[in-house]
């Protein structure tokens, strides 16, 4: 029987100095991952870089899919709080500007750290169960489903579920293209232009 991969943290940092150096494990991860890739960030090169004995970082990661995954989630959750920032202007605005909010939202969190975002998206099927994955689009999903509802009189499509889906992917998947393979885009004035005509003009 195959044993299974534990992706759990061994335990949680409680004091200042724990969580000091869980950050430097993160932070060396992140650095290699962005100057060497995937392949070489192995547990003892990350260990390496942060300045830690390998039995310090099996301390809190068991493996490396759960350094990863830790990762991951912080930088997630670094992209969502820019997200939730601009998108709690988005419930009065109309909706031509609501939809400029929520693309310049999404290109500022994805240009936050590009070259990292690119790496750990591209290889997260190999560290991050699918169902975690799925949460975090659900998440955006349902913020763009409320704000629909709440303007449904203005729309032309009548299925605001689908409309959400669409309008979410839409706008997540050509601005991860623009982050993975056209990094330039990210702070092209044209493409967030174009980005939101083509939303505005779906909807409306």
């Amino acid at each position: 029987m195959k044993r299974k991969t534990t992706t759990n943290p061994r335990r949680k940092p409680s004091q200042s100095r724990s969580r000091d150096t869980v950050s430097c494990i993160l932070e060396a991860a992140a650095h290699i991952l962005r100057q060497e890739g995937f392949e070489k960030a192995t547990t003892n090169h990350i260990a390496e870089r942060a300045g830690v004995s390998i039995g310090s970082l099996y301390q809190y990661c068991p493996n490396k899919q759960a350094l990863l995954m830790a990762l991951t989630h912080q930088h997630m959750s670094s992209m969502q709080a820019i997200i939730a920032e601009n998108l709690s202007q988005v419930v009065t605005l109309p909706l031509e500007e609501a939809v400029q909010v929520m693309v310049d939202c999404m290109l500022e969190a994805h240009a936050s750290d590009p070259e990292l975002h690119r790496v750990l998206t591209e290889h997260a099927p190999e560290f991050m169960p699918r169902e975690q994955i799925q949460q975090l689009e659900d998440g955006y999903i349902a913020l763009v489903t409320a704000y629909l509802r709440q303007r449904k009189d203005e729309l032309q499509v009548q299925n605001i579920e689908m409309a959400s889906f669409i309008v979410t992917h839409t706008l997540e998947t050509l601005t991860h293209r623009a982050t993975t393979q056209h990094s330039i885009h990210l702070s092209d004035p044209e493409f967030r232009l174009n980005l939101a005509s083509l939303l505005c003009r779906y909807l409306t």
